[in-house]
């Protein structure tokens, strides 16, 4: 059967999406004010939309944010207009929907008179509109989530979504020269900043381009394969060229997050095969095996130990002194709440990129500031 997520969970969870949206597209300083002039900017089921209604919008935006926006981010908060008003016009032509719209926005709109005086700069029929557009684009996006509860809940306990993921591919021609060992060699690097530097000391062309992993669900078998394995570098070749695939990923989080940590000294640096946990924790002179709270450690090894078997390496006294980072644990209900969180965002973004251009088309909206 599949699970049902609560609607509170996913009213609270969606806002939280919908407050990030706006935070990617604003910037915390601006004295400049957008064009005045009220030409047409787009048109949606036979109804205009101008510029003035776009300046009254930045105006209702930046008294609730109490922010500034930049001149250069005109075309987001325009497309971000456009869509917020697709969604509208689906709402007010679904009678479930409109009839939340109508009792919300009412509660919504005594809630910001009692916050924020707009008496002075916006009328209050201008306040409603975009509450309205606001609130709309919120409870599609809510309604249709619903649709996607077994995937939300599913797997909370997955430590993967504590971090964000890029690969980095980089290709080199096929006519460059290279030889096993080099590839051996290649395989054995930790990182990019590794592989290029060892790529420009040999004098091999290469070309580099990252992608950043949204959601792992959308990946294929083999980058699934590289992100649960122990080794982060593939390579592979064809006619043309050679590719090598190189996963990053970075902590996410610092909260709720807890390192175990083994300290281990001895005389003479460790051989490859035994730089892991397995040989560190079969050994009788540990020096210490502890738990700490990410938060609370230092930089050096927040930025260096990201997951098991990463390892630092100090020298004291003529002695080797190893760190290892060996188990990773997360606060569980953190962990759930972080899950679902990504999910809905990632699941979120496309329902509303396939909704906008589905109801585009039926509405006959037309986009005349691009």
């Amino acid at each position: 059967m599949t699970n049902k997520i609560s609607d509170g969970k996913v009213a609270l969870l969606q806002m939280n999406y919908l407050i990030n949206l706006i935070i990617t597209i604003l910037i915390f300083f601006s004295n400049t004010s957008f064009g005045n002039n009220n030409k047409i900017i787009f048109e949606i089921n036979d109804k205009i939309y101008s510029e003035l209604d776009f300046r009254f919008r930045i105006i209702y935006l930046e008294k609730i944010n109490n922010i500034k926006y930049a001149p250069n981010l005109e075309k987001d908060l325009k497309n971000d207009f456009f869509n917020s008003v697709i969604f509208y016009e689906y709402v007010a032509n679904n009678n479930r929907l409109n009839n939340i719209l109508t009792k919300e926005s009412k509660i919504i709109f005594e809630k910001i008179k009692n916050n924020f005086n707009f008496s002075d700069i916006l009328k209050d029929e201008y306040v409603i509109k975009n509450i309205n557009y606001d609130y709309s684009k919120k409870i599609v996006l809510e309604d249709l989530l619903k649709n996607y509860s077994e995937y939300i809940l599913n797997e909370p306990n997955d430590l993967n979504f504590i971090y964000n993921y890029k690969i980095n591919y980089i290709t080199i021609p096929a006519d460059n020269v290279i030889s096993k060992e080099s590839i051996d060699e290649i395989n054995k690097l930790k990182n990019t900043l590794e592989l290029t530097n060892f790529l420009k000391e040999r004098n091999i062309e290469h070309h580099l381009a990252s992608k950043n992993i949204k959601d792992l669900k959308k990946i294929s078998n083999k980058i699934q394969k590289l992100i649960n394995s122990s080794v982060n570098i593939y390579t592979e070749k064809n006619n043309n060229f050679y590719q090598i695939m190189i996963i990053e990923k970075e902590l996410e989080f610092n909260e709720g997050i807890f390192y175990n940590l083994i300290n281990f000294e001895t005389e003479n640096l460790l051989t490859k095969d035994k730089e892991n946990c397995n040989y560190i924790q079969s050994l009788n002179n540990i020096k210490s095996s502890k738990e700490y709270e990410l938060s609370k450690l230092n930089e050096n090894i927040k930025n260096n130990l990201k997951d098991i078997n990463d390892f630092l390496i100090f020298q004291n006294n003529n002695k080797f002194n190893y760190i290892f980072l060996c188990q990773i644990k997360v606060n569980k209900d953190f962990l759930k709440e972080v899950n679902i969180s990504k999910k809905i965002n990632f699941i979120a973004k496309d329902i509303e990129l396939d909704f906008v251009n589905k109801y585009s088309k039926q509405y006959n909206a037309k986009k005349l500031y691009e």
